[in-house]
């Protein structure tokens, strides 16, 4: 069975009584909540209670790791080690919550393509970064998931594969919509279907959930997070590859945040996706 979850973020404390409820009705199985500073390691009464309200409401929890300020895969070996003394804090809050997964991002700042020659450095500080949260991970019976990021290191799908290798355990959720960005910022025309189709088939093996929404190219500029139709091209693409690769996905979170409109996404615009997601995933 695969799980079908909706973001819920700091952004949303003020509202996010109507929003757990709305994620119900549409017919999501859980709430991926975002570690967003301060989160968890201040204010965490009002993260408790906003998780135990997600399982009054008969939702499971998952948690996207913070990402803000957090560079896991950096050269700069100070700035690695402070991010992960951070997030393996983070960790530990998460256990108390007992989430369906944790997700973390694995990137750095530093423009790695125009710096090919210490390519290797980065690839080695992230290989070491995602083993020892795998390790961390499995000290506190929490399910561990890494996820592909929309600029320089782990955007790219060699860099990806390469340290998937790598790492005993690690497992990738995989943004459409962060792969798809990275390489429409390089060339025109982009296919949706050939960027899933090349990361399907490289990295099947790992591929265990999706982060799945629309994006939009309007007079050249490039927005993410958008509402998806029953009809998305992405959604299409993601579907009918899982299929052909035979790849096996437990969950799938719609992170959408605005419409066409640029208004805030309400789940309950979603049902329609969700029914799509259940039969076709």
């Amino acid at each position: 069975m695969v799980f079908l979850g909706f973001s819920l973020w700091r952004g949303d404390r003020n509202s996010h009584s109507e929003k757990i409820r709305e994620i119900r009705d549409a017919g999501f199985d859980y709430v991926e909540v975002s570690f967003d500073f301060p989160w968890p390691l201040q204010d965490s009464r009002l993260l408790r209670e906003i998780c135990e309200e997600i399982r009054e409401n008969g939702l499971m929890v998952a948690v996207h790791g913070g990402w803000r300020d957090v560079k896991l895969a950096s050269p700069i070996n100070e700035v690695r080690e402070a991010s992960l003394k951070y997030v393996l804090k983070t960790m530990e809050e998460a256990r108390k919550i007992e989430p369906l997964y944790m997700l973390f991002h694995i990137a750095t700042e530093q423009a790695t393509k125009e710096m090919d020659e210490h390519v290797k450095t980065v690839r080695e500080s992230a290989i070491s970064s995602m083993n020892t949260l795998v390790k961390h991970a499995e000290e506190l019976n929490i399910r561990l998931v890494f996820e592909n990021v929309p600029s320089h290191f782990l955007a790219d799908l060699n860099d990806a594969k390469a340290v998937f290798l790598e790492v005993d355990g690690a497992r990738l959720c995989f943004d459409v919509g962060h792969a798809w960005m990275y390489e429409a910022r390089r060339e025109e025309n982009v296919s949706v279907r050939g960027v899933v189709e090349r990361w399907f088939s490289e990295l099947s093996k790992w591929i265990s959930g999706l982060h799945v929404y629309d994006c939009l190219a309007i007079d050249g500029c490039l927005k993410e997070h958008i509402l998806p139709s029953v009809d998305s091209e992405f959604l299409r693409a993601v579907i009918d590859n899982r299929r052909k690769y035979g790849v096996v996905v437990d969950f799938a979170v719609v992170e959408a945040f605005k419409n066409m409109r640029d208004e805030d996404v309400k789940p309950s615009e979603l049902r329609g996706v969700v029914e799509l997601l259940r039969s076709g995933l």
